[in-house]
């Protein structure tokens, strides 16, 4: 459990603000800095191995974000947009033992963020009038260590956002259509 107050913080604005101000919606985000936000919640993660090889890891948080003194007075007190209230992940990794997969790791991962992120705050009423759609995402993984050169070298491939769903991430961003990513890393 946790509760933090943090002054003179930069935060992303929403459209209707960014409006307000240029008025017209630029493209690309822009920020403003407020006096200040609390935030409280509570977060849990649990990492279980129930056999040699194999882990699962789950993670839990639910954040309560406000403003607190800022500019328009009207918005004390209320939620600062693009942030979630809720979000999880779910994370299995297996790493083989022996035979043909001694060397070998598999990874999933599913992660979560609910819906209640708002994108929209009337200037006037203060009241949130758009959310940002809640998502769940699927990611797979696999890699391989070997020796190469008398080092040792592991190699990954990962496909994130698998479904090649279209996700709105925050604010006037999207996370990536299905994605490929490769990677090798060694010791000097």
């Amino acid at each position: 459990m946790f509760q933090l107050n943090r002054t003179n913080t930069r935060r992303q604005l929403g459209d209707a603000e960014i409006i307000s101000i240029l008025g017209f919606l630029s493209s690309g985000a822009r920020s403003t800095q407020d006096n200040g936000e609390k935030s409280r919640g509570i977060e849990g993660q649990l990492l279980f191995a129930p056999f040699r090889g194999y882990q699962i890891s789950t993670n839990y948080s639910y954040i309560d974000t406000a403003l607190v003194s800022p500019d328009n007075r009207i918005r004390a007190g209320g939620p600062i947009t693009g942030r979630p209230r809720s979000n999880g992940s779910l994370f299995h990794k297996y790493a083989g033992q022996g035979g043909l997969l001694k060397d070998c790791s598999f990874n999933h991962a599913i992660g979560w963020v609910d819906g209640f992120r708002a994108d929209r705050i009337s200037g006037t009423t203060g009241l949130v009038t758009n959310y940002i759609p809640g998502y769940i995402r699927v990611d797979l993984g696999a890699g391989y260590r070997c020796r190469l050169g008398g080092k040792p070298f592991t190699f990954a491939l990962s496909v994130r956002n698998v479904e090649n769903k279209q996700i709105m991430e925050g604010l006037q961003s999207k996370v990536d259509r299905r994605s490929y990513r490769f990677s090798t890393s060694t010791k000097f």
